[in-house]
């Protein structure tokens, strides 16, 4: 082991009163979060003493210590004893198991400040859950704290997500109201078909597509803005060709592990391929790779696929394709991801979402729509809901205060009726 590593390995272990325990393994591994910045962690698996001589296989055996930590900060990532069960010495590294003692805890170990970067969100029989705020209002992408206690010992830690810093928002208060985004929340009326498990069939709702509206009404932001894959563009392409081609495809199996990264990439800190941009070059390749594979793979198909968007992730250009022959948009569609490899623009793997689609297919279409988008909106504009939420703009590299326009509600467009779109 790198000596760097070793030394912040004897640390860990007096921290966390680990005596009882033996260093069994270790990687060094970078993420990405939503923000796109990368963070190198190094992470350990420590084995109750009881085990060193013993065959335990692949899986970590009962008591063993997990334990991640930020590579420059050393701040702690997770910790998690396995089945709950710690023989780990309880030193002043360990909160008490109440309420204001595990505040106080997290406050010193993260910097975090109660009540304005983290609340809490949960409390069950020995489980927290804080998640981030700002002045105690949401916000977008989330971050989430979660910790755990068996036996008065703490057994899982974990913060995840992003929390924002003072110096990355923007302030202001909120003014947002349902009425001064009436016509938005008429845009974002949509008919989609839910499937109705215990009726057999679909049925055609009229329901509020959320959205994130800033708080000058101006500018409006995708739920999905972030999330945790890499860089994200959406070309929306038609995919068309003349005839079927040869296509020498062979799937190979997607690596599950994390990228193991040396001490020097970490020290230098190289950013994850994943927040790199995509070319016009490497989207051109995309877009060929994917036409190219329909044609093998579904011959018959030209003009009933839409290169809907390509996006890095695990090191892969991810590319989807949503199909375009049906009759209404479903809550859940058939759709391809491509897996395709960056150093040959080859495609190594996909996802047919078709076969799972199969599951409905003895579902009963959806009824005739006889309920106009504008009396549909008439019976959702008093269940409308507009509640503040800051959200990161990339653009100013801040959070920027915004409404989270949603309804709880749809119209069932078959016959006029309000129901709860939590029944779906």
């Amino acid at each position: 082991m790198d000596e760097r590593l070793e030394s912040m390995a004897t640390e860990i272990k007096e921290q966390y009163g680990l005596n009882n325990y033996y260093l069994h393994d270790s990687h060094l591994y970078r993420e990405k979060n939503a923000l796109q910045e990368t963070i190198y962690l190094f992470s350990m698996e420590w084995f109750p003493l009881k085990y060193k001589d013993s065959e335990t296989g692949d899986e970590n055996p009962e008591g063993t210590a997990v334990i991640e930590i930020d590579f420059h900060t050393k701040k702690l990532h997770r910790l998690i004893f396995v089945n709950g069960i710690s023989y780990a010495k309880q030193t002043s590294a360990y909160p008490e198991n109440d309420q204001e003692s595990i505040i106080e805890w997290i406050e010193s170990l993260t910097g975090l400040v109660w009540g304005q970067q983290f609340q809490l969100a949960e409390a069950n029989e020995g489980t927290y859950r804080f998640r981030a705020t700002v002045d105690n209002i949401a916000v977008h992408p989330e971050g989430f704290i979660e910790i755990t206690f068996q036996n008065n010992k703490l057994t899982h830690f974990s913060i995840d997500g992003v929390f924002p810093t003072e110096d990355n928002i923007i302030w202001e208060p909120f003014s947002l109201l349902p009425e001064n985004v009436a016509q938005l929340s008429m845009e974002q009326l949509k008919l989609v078909e839910f499937p109705v498990d215990h009726q057999k069939k679909w049925v055609p709702v009229y329901a509020i597509e959320e959205i994130f509206v800033t708080n000058d009404g101006r500018q409006t932001f995708p739920v999905n803005l972030q999330d945790s894959g890499g860089t994200r563009i959406e070309p929306d392409i038609l995919l068309e060709w003349e005839s079927p081609a040869s296509y020498g495809f062979a799937r190979e199996e997607l690596p599950l592990q994390q990228e193991e990264v040396t001490v020097e990439m970490a020290e230098r800190k190289e950013t994850d391929p994943d927040t790199l941009p995509i070319s016009k070059a490497q989207a051109d390749s995309c877009i060929k790779e994917a036409r190219l594979f329909l044609q093998a793979q579904y011959p018959d198909d030209s003009g009933k696929w839409i290169l809907a968007a390509i996006q890095r992730d695990h090191g892969y250009f991810i590319v989807e394709l949503k199909e375009t022959a049906v009759k209404q948009e479903r809550i859940i569609a058939d759709k391809i991801k491509l897996f395709i490899a960056p150093e040959t623009m080859k495609t190594v793997n996909y996802i047919d979402k078709k076969a799972f689609m199969d599951i409905f297919a003895d579902y009963a279409s959806a009824a005739d729509v006889v309920i106009s988008k504008k009396e549909a909106f008439e019976k959702l504009q008093e269940h409308l809901e507009i509640s503040p939420i800051y959200v990161y703009n990339p653009d100013k590299k801040a959070y920027v205060l915004c409404g989270k326009l949603d309804c709880e509600y749809g119209v069932d467009a078959s016959n006029g009726q309000l129901l709860p779109l939590s029944e779906f």
